[in-house]
């Protein structure tokens, strides 16, 4: 692995909680996978096993960020997927845009439901990359059993932090099914 940065460490830790391979193994392994065969190659691949379900997600990302090396750290769940080119695509855009005061870069999501079988574009549910510092100083909520994600988001805000967002879609899916841990969303069909 070779970092642009020519510091040895990858650009991207990408951790998944594991918390469904034994009832969904195919998700995860989709999930796994999508990161594997990424165009872009300078990352590292973190998988924490949860299946038992006795960590909530936030300490199972707390604990995910202390191992990490990457510079930036992204939470795929293990349910979801990403696009072969995703983390190519969004380490552009920190490249680009991020400066030293920014702490967050998001980019939008595309839910879909299996089931269903709908696809919609989610402009107010934005994944992305923290740097690795600002989550060693600022860990997850590891009380809460939701939304940890949307926790983080809002001290982002209260504490004035700066997060850049890609305001296109260039491939993350969000699986909709009955045990998300976010909670069912509100899926419009692409036109």
């Amino acid at each position: 692995m070779i970092s642009p940065n020519g510091d040895g460490k990858p650009a991207i830790s990408v951790i998944i909680v594991d918390s469904r391979s034994h009832i969904h193994p195919k998700w995860v392994e989709k999930a796994i996978d999508s990161v594997k065969n990424q165009s872009f190659k300078d990352l590292e691949l973190i998988v924490l096993d949860n299946k038992d379900r006795k960590s909530t997600i936030g300490k199972m990302d707390n604990q995910g960020v202390e191992v990490a090396e990457g510079d930036w750290v992204y939470f795929l769940g293990d349910d979801d997927f990403v696009s072969i080119d995703y983390f190519g695509s969004l380490y552009s855009f920190i490249d680009k845009y991020a400066d030293e005061d920014t702490v967050a870069c998001t980019t939008y999501t595309t839910f879909f439901d299996d089931e269903k079988k709908v696809m919609s574009i989610n402009a107010n549910t934005p994944m992305g990359a923290f740097r690795r510092e600002y989550l060693l100083e600022n860990k997850f909520n590891e009380d809460i059993k939701r939304f940890v994600d949307v926790d983080i988001y809002k001290r982002l805000d209260k504490q004035k932090k700066k997060a850049k967002v890609c305001r296109w879609h260039f491939g993350y899916y969000y699986r909709q099914h009955g045990d998300n841990v976010s909670g069912r969303k509100n899926i419009k069909p692409i036109p």
